[in-house]
């Protein structure tokens, strides 16, 4: 599986290469219900080695979210559609 054979390694965050990522669908908090929210938008989220964080890569995307990634972007600067608690970088 490739976990077990790794040495173990721990962030601040508690991340450990000990053990499968969990899958966003079964994390809990505000981070994770924006998350979700972004998902069912289609776009595709990395987390995998963080517990507090993702990120959004645009090669990542479908096309039509790829072409359109500058918008989101700018949707982001703005905060539209971003919780208050949550920072954004």
């Amino acid at each position: 599986d490739g976990y077990s054979t790794l040495a173990p390694r721990a962030g601040s965050d508690g991340f450990s290469t000990l053990t499968p990522p969990t899958p966003i669908e079964h994390r809990r908090g505000t981070l994770w219900e924006h998350a979700k929210t972004l998902q069912k938008q289609g776009f595709f989220l990395d987390s995998s080695g963080y517990a507090t964080a993702f990120r959004i890569n645009r090669k990542h995307q479908e096309d039509d979210l790829a072409l359109n990634f500058d918008n989101f972007l700018q949707k982001c600067k703005d905060r539209e559609g971003i919780p208050d608690e949550l920072g954004c970088s």
